[in-house]
């Protein structure tokens, strides 16, 4: 319907001051008591749903992953395979404040969100802001929001071998380069903030105003 049509794309936008960078070691040893092993992070609202692609994470975990190196903190309703992964584990339900949240993120070293299908993924977003790396599938929303092996990895489209290996190349790049975090936000920013696109917004609202007869 629309293939001829003059096409624009307006991001999301985040309010900056609600998400913060926290002190990642501090936050772990007192939520997760857990100061060596990197944290993988996965939240859905549906994540029971198929759709939302734990099940290539728990085989990921299953079958490629070093278990004696990884924690896996879950948040949202609890996915069925949940109670079957034979990692050291936490599930802690429902983020009803923005605080918790935040804070949820910040315990993250890796965030996983292996969607099958997905309209955009605000939470890549949430992550970015927090300075956390996503590893996500391509040929989803992800693509417009992760940059491959700069803020994130975009795995092949549901496999779980290259979803483990996204995870690890993070766990490995993150080692690497102390400025990781700062820069995923900074790119985030850059993207999504209300400073660089207000401006964005008015200029296409007048442009359209103005060829209204």
């Amino acid at each position: 319907m629309f293939k001829n049509k003059k096409k624009s794309i307006i991001p999301y936008i985040l309010n900056l001051q609600e998400w913060k960078i926290q002190n990642k070691k501090k936050i772990q040893s007192k939520h997760l008591k857990n100061n060596f092993k990197t944290v993988i992070f996965f939240s859905a609202t549906s994540s029971v749903n198929h759709r939302k692609g734990f099940n290539y994470l728990y085989e990921a975990i299953e079958k490629y992953l070093d278990k004696d190196k990884y924690y896996l903190l879950v948040a949202g309703v609890k996915p069925n395979l949940f109670d079957k992964i034979t990692i050291e584990k936490k599930f802690i339900g429902q983020l009803t404040s923005q605080k918790e949240i935040n804070l949820a993120y910040n315990l993250a070293d890796i965030y996983v969100m292996p969607s099958i299908m997905e309209s955009f993924g605000q939470v890549y977003i949430e992550a970015g802001i927090c300075g956390i790396p996503s590893v996500a599938f391509r040929k989803t929303a992800a693509e417009d929001i992760i940059q491959h092996k700069k803020n994130g990895y975009l795995a092949n489209y549901k496999s779980s071998k290259d979803l483990a290996f996204g995870i690890d190349w993070i766990k490995i790049k993150s080692k690497k380069d102390s400025q990781m975090s700062t820069k995923i936000r900074k790119y985030t920013n850059k993207k999504f903030s209300a400073e660089a696109n207000i401006e964005k917004i008015v200029m296409l609202y007048k442009k359209n105003l103005a060829n209204v007869d």
